[in-house]
């Protein structure tokens, strides 16, 4: 049970840095921008979550794909499904992303979004880098399949989580020295980006005969990938539904002071969703290695130690 102790550890780490970082900046957000400016930043970051379609679900399904096809001795097949998945969101993203580009340029979204009063520069630049943050947390979520194939995920955690920290450092330094939405959104982004090189690099050297070529990927590595990938994309749209629309209708019907209080008091519900997170987390590597393996014994006894 090593590897769930230490799934479960760098899990609670990256559960208590994200769920942290939330609870850490409400006050010093409010400190320097008030209530209505901040309202409206929380309406601007509901942007990165529109994104999560263009991930199809793969973040989870390649990972589970990657394990299974290392664990049975397919190393080729592993490389395929990674590269596709990596390539394939990637342009998925692209598409996604110059629909929102003409959706900025030709209609009036921060009227649509109910943030009218932002001058129309920042909107737009605070915007595309928040575009931008999406992409680098999807192509993170794709190199967790690294990890998790080379039995070093709580590796990934570990790293992730320093990335969260660093991204609430840097928004707090960037609040402090009055800074507005772009460079709030630019500190978030570099951290983001910075987690995922570092994450890149170490990938590589856990799996040195695994190529990453990000054109290398063939649709038809991808296709078997789709049916439970979507499956796993039904969370994050529910999630995606529920927060950023009721944000959005919060903020429509009863101003952005109101979306400051509807995120405090989320933030503050989601301690037990936090919690069972935490415990899928530790453990799904684990099974999918095991059943790799064909130990349907070590399955089914994580499985009862999850539930319990």
């Amino acid at each position: 049970m090593a590897g769930v102790r230490r799934n479960l550890f760098g899990s609670i780490y990256l559960s208590g840095a994200s769920l942290g970082s939330q609870v850490v900046l409400v006050p010093v957000f409010l400190h320097f921008w008030g209530a209505q400016i901040y309202g409206s930043w929380l309406v601007l970051f509901t942007i990165p979550a529109f994104f999560v379609f263009s991930d199809a679900g793969l973040s989870n399904t390649v990972g589970n794909a990657v394990t299974l096809a290392l664990e049975q001795g397919r190393p080729a097949e592993a490389e395929a499904k990674l590269n596709a998945a990596w390539k394939f969101q990637a342009i998925a993203w692209a598409i996604i992303f110059s629909v929102f580009g003409l959706l900025l340029a030709f209609f009036p979204v921060r009227r649509w979004l109910g943030v009218a009063e932002l001058p129309g520069s920042e909107f737009v630049c605070a915007s595309l880098l928040l575009c931008l943050y999406s992409l680098a947390s999807l192509q993170t979520g794709v190199l967790s399949a690294l990890y998790r194939g080379a039995h070093r995920y709580p590796t990934y955690l570990l790293w992730s989580a320093h990335a969260r920290v660093l991204e609430t450092i840097l928004a707090m330094l960037a609040l402090a020295t009055g800074g507005r939405f772009i460079a709030v959104a630019g500190g978030m982004l570099a951290a983001r980006m910075a987690g995922a090189f570092v994450l890149y690099i170490k990938g590589r050297k856990l799996l040195p005969n695994t190529r990453l070529a990000f054109f290398s990927g063939r649709w038809s590595d991808l296709t078997p990938l789709l049916p439970s990938g979507l499956a796993f994309l039904s969370f994050p749209f529910a999630n995606a539904l529920i927060n950023q629309g009721t944000v959005l209708t919060v903020n429509h019907l009863a101003g952005a002071p109101a979306v400051v209080l509807l995120s405090v008091c989320r933030q503050l519900a989601r301690v037990f969703q936090q919690g069972t997170g935490i415990i899928q987390t530790a453990f799904q590597p684990e099974m999918t290695s095991a059943y790799g393996a064909g130990n349907k014994v070590r399955v089914r006894q994580l499985q009862s130690l999850a539930l319990m």
